[in-house]
């Protein structure tokens, strides 16, 4: 499952579309090597890891976790 989350953007659909568009570039780039994903979601700029001050922050919390069942 791929989950995408963005950075604090000026409203929150906003940033539910850039945390989708996050997620779909990162399934192409995963089915390019032959892997199907058939789960995924954007969480927008919700469970931040850190604050969007400074560039650090706008980095870590703009991400797509990929979460895999062993």
């Amino acid at each position: 499952m791929l989950i995408g989350y963005s950075d604090k953007q000026s409203n929150e659909l906003r940033a539910q579309l850039i945390s989708e568009l996050r997620v779909l570039s990162v399934k192409k780039a995963i089915k390019k090597k032959g892997k199907i994903i058939k789960a995924y979601t954007g969480y927008g700029q919700y469970m931040p890891l850190a604050t969007s001050d400074g560039d650090m922050g706008v980095f870590k919390n703009g991400r797509v976790e990929v979460w895999a069942r062993m």
